[in-house]
């Protein structure tokens, strides 16, 4: 079955950006230390994603957070193990490109380097959740077993 969605609308509900006044700036290139955190929610046959991405590291040059909610409409909605990664892959990598310019264009207006964020590839993103996920399933069935000792 092919399974066909469409975006309704995406939108920035977040912004936050400061220069971090003790900062020196050089010619060399910084790094960016930034996280990224995923939340979506079912209604009816659309789900909403939301895109959060933050950096907060005081020995960087500037500090940012960017939220953005993309809702998503589907012809009939897919399981909800489908759904969670539809979520997490097509309509993260959908959403994170509006988040990248965000980011870049307030650095440009900021009159500091531009930032570029780096690509994320979602699909190895969402295996690592996945991963971390059954290993805390694995951990909860092993304390199960010995209370019941």
């Amino acid at each position: 079955m092919e399974l066909r969605f469409n975006i309704q609308d995406i939108r920035l509900i977040e912004s936050h950006f400061k220069i971090n006044p003790d900062y020196q700036f050089t010619q060399k290139p910084v790094p960016i230390s930034s996280s990224l955190d995923l939340k979506y929610e079912k209604k009816n046959k659309s789900v909403q994603v939301e895109i959060s991405i933050n950096s907060d590291n005081k020995n960087q040059p500037f500090i940012f957070n960017i939220v953005l909610v993309g809702l998503f409409n589907f012809e009939a909605l897919p399981s909800e193990k489908e759904l969670e990664r539809i979520a997490h892959i097509n309509c993260a990598a959908i959403l994170f490109p509006y988040a990248r310019e965000t980011v870049a264009d307030v650095t440009r207006r900021a009159g500091v380097p531009v930032f570029h964020m780096e690509p994320i590839n979602f699909v190895h993103f969402y295996s690592l959740k996945e991963k971390i996920e059954a290993g805390k399933e694995k951990g909860k069935k092993k304390k199960t077993k010995q209370l019941k000792k």
